[in-house]
């Protein structure tokens, strides 16, 4: 399904106007965090985010979806992904970050079940970054819900954008095999997260095993596609083309392993 971008409402004034205040008080919330985070003032920082979240609702009508994308390439991303039905609301204020800062404070505090609330927020603003799925993966396991270990990982392959992620995501669902006892693929995946490549494996035995656990071989293809039609049209626009370009082929060096010879 093709997408006109241009007839995304970008913060739809009749909606919006007395919900969503100036972008640079979100910075302001987040650098006075930080501040009082580095003096561990942990209180301080809890209490700053419950009243800036309090005095800055986000207000949200169920026929739209909401998202905030720091770069145009995850838009481009979400929307090729994930085909949204509703009509989509793009923030231009960083809800995402105050989200994730404040779960951050909420699981200093051991409330969980209120952080993976704003988790799933954070998810929903920005579904194709996977910070939010990292943490509500390590919730799951700190609650013994394996399933739901493995699921949310295995959604965070596929909306992986650069090497760390990809093996990252591997490493932990190497945690998780080991813990169930599942030590071929454990074992696998662990030595991919620390060679970061998958050169020196053999071919053959890395697909059959990922096949049989439902793992995902390497980055999903249509990013891929989407990075290498970015680098294009940096080529062609006169952008930043070199930087485009690499940031392209960092992944598609990683699935050539599995092209056929």
């Amino acid at each position: 399904m093709e997408y006109d971008l241009n007839q995304i409402f970008p913060d739809d004034d009749n909606l919006l106007k007395r919900k969503i205040p100036k972008d640079d008080e979100f910075q302001q919330c987040l650098e006075e965090v930080r501040q009082l985070e580095r003096k561990r003032q942990w209180d301080s920082s809890k209490k700053l985010f419950e009243d800036f979240l309090e005095k800055h609702p986000l207000d949200l009508d169920n026929e739209y979806e909401y998202h905030y994308f720091s770069k145009p390439i995850e838009q481009t991303i979400f929307f090729e992904l994930f085909e949204p039905e509703k009509e989509v609301i793009i923030l231009k204020d960083n809800f995402y970050d105050i989200f994730m800062g404040y779960v951050s404070i909420l699981r200093i505090f051991d409330e969980y079940s209120k952080a993976k609330s704003y988790l799933k927020l954070a998810h929903d603003l920005n579904p194709v970054r996977t910070s939010p799925l990292f943490v509500l993966a390590q919730i799951y396991d700190n609650e013994y819900e394996g399933k739901l270990v493995e699921k949310t990982l295995k959604d965070a392959l596929a909306v992986a954008q650069d090497t760390y992620d990809l093996f990252e995501t591997y490493g932990r669902l190497a945690d998780y095999y080991e813990v169930i006892h599942e030590d071929e693929i454990s074992q696998l995946l662990r030595q991919l997260r620390k060679k970061r490549s998958f050169e020196g494996f053999d071919k053959a035995y890395v697909e059959n095993l990922f096949n049989r656990y439902g793992i995902q071989l390497g980055f999903n293809p249509k990013i891929i596609d989407i990075y290498h039609r970015n680098s294009v049209s940096a080529h062609f626009n006169g952008s930043d083309e070199y930087g485009a370009y690499y940031d392209y082929w960092e992944l598609a060096e990683i699935n050539l392993f599995f092209e056929d010879e």
